[in-house]
């Protein structure tokens, strides 16, 4: 069994060098890491994960304080790119779905929609955490932090609902709602995972950083 920190805190080691042709995103090359490509690792699905300062939790469950901070994060993203959106969680579990509108972009009332994939949706939800420090590359001053992992059977994620069109594309609403995201957590994109249009996919794994694109790299 690989260790998920381990792996983690070597593949984010590499990002920092400018690649050229890259329009200045901070990376070194791509030069994917092992830890990356093995198919039987987390990388392969979409994830979100990070670690909450113990501090900020106040009292409530840690799954429910980052579930309600995620929840502000894809409503703000949403808005921010034009989309309104019902909202359908059962109240319970960490689990809600935003179905969301938009005509300009191919993305119709859920009354005109005739199949599933003419609707416009992401599902998010929060699984599992533990208690831990926060590594240097989060926070230099390593402070006490609940964990959402990527890893395990238990892990926060999201999906998409619907087909891709030409004008919605998932990648430009998951850099939207990371730059709602606190700056303790991040998002993975799986390789050919998230829609860059009607047409192309994700060509390689990415974390999103406050809305910036981080790449998986070796720094030569």
């Amino acid at each position: 069994m690989k260790s998920d920190v381990a792996d983690l805190g070597f593949a984010l080691s590499g990002f920092g060098a400018p690649l050229p042709g890259l329009n200045g995103l901070d990376t070194a090359g791509l030069n994917l890491l092992a830890t990356v490509l093995a198919p039987e690792d987390a990388a392969a699905r979409n994830s979100i994960f990070g670690w909450m300062p113990e501090n900020s939790v106040k009292g409530k469950d840690p799954e429910q304080a980052f579930f309600n901070e995620l929840e502000t994060a894809f409503e703000l993203g949403l808005k921010a790119e034009g989309y309104t959106f019902v909202k359908f969680s059962d109240g319970k579990k960490k689990i809600v779905t935003y179905v969301f509108y938009n005509p300009l972009k191919g993305c119709v009332l859920e009354k005109s929609a005739k199949s599933h994939k003419d609707l416009c949706g992401v599902t998010v939800a929060v699984w599992g955490q533990e208690k831990g420090v926060a590594p240097s590359f989060v926070n230099p001053g390593n402070y006490q932090s609940y964990y959402f992992s990527s890893y395990g059977h238990n892990f926060t994620r999201f999906s998409f609902i619907g087909a891709a069109k030409d004008d919605f594309t998932q990648f430009e609403i998951l850099k939207s709602v990371s730059k709602n995201m606190p700056d303790w957590a991040f998002m993975y994109l799986a390789p050919k995972q998230i829609s860059l249009n009607a047409q192309s996919r994700n060509p390689v794994p990415l974390v999103l950083d406050q809305g910036e694109p981080l790449y998986f790299v070796i720094s030569n």
